[in-house]
């Protein structure tokens, strides 16, 4: 236990508490809900906004997609290209072996694996 004749720096003397009274905290509570109602207000009117506007550029593009009345583009249409995985046509010369010059690079290679090649000029 404390003994009575020691000076205790912390007492119920040296603390202050803050209180408020009732009406000034409901008061303070009331403006607050307020600005909160005020504040989601404005975010639903900001909402119905938007939606609207996505409502108006719907219905601007359902109406820009029916047909026009008469052709926009009298331009003729582009050629026709073959497809990429269509055979090759008949007018296309065959692909020949390779040549089989003196000059070609030797078949073993002098660098070893996973490096990449020196050039030798010839």
């Amino acid at each position: 236990m404390s003994d009575p004749t020691t000076p205790n720096p912390i007492s119920t003397g040296n603390v202050t508490v803050i209180s408020e009274p009732p009406e000034t905290s409901e008061a303070r509570a009331a403006i607050q809900h307020d600005e909160h109602v005020t504040r989601l207000t404005r975010e639903v009117e900001d909402l119905r906004g938007e939606l609207n506007w996505v409502k108006d550029l719907t219905k601007l593009s359902i109406t820009l997609q029916s047909p026009p009345p008469e052709p926009r583009n009298t331009a003729p249409n582009p050629p026709h290209f073959p497809l990429l995985d269509s055979s090759i046509p008949k007018h296309f010369p065959t692909q020949h072996s390779p040549s089989t010059d003196n000059n070609s690079l030797p078949s073993t290679s002098e660098n070893p694996p996973n490096q990449p090649p020196t050039y030798i000029p010839p």
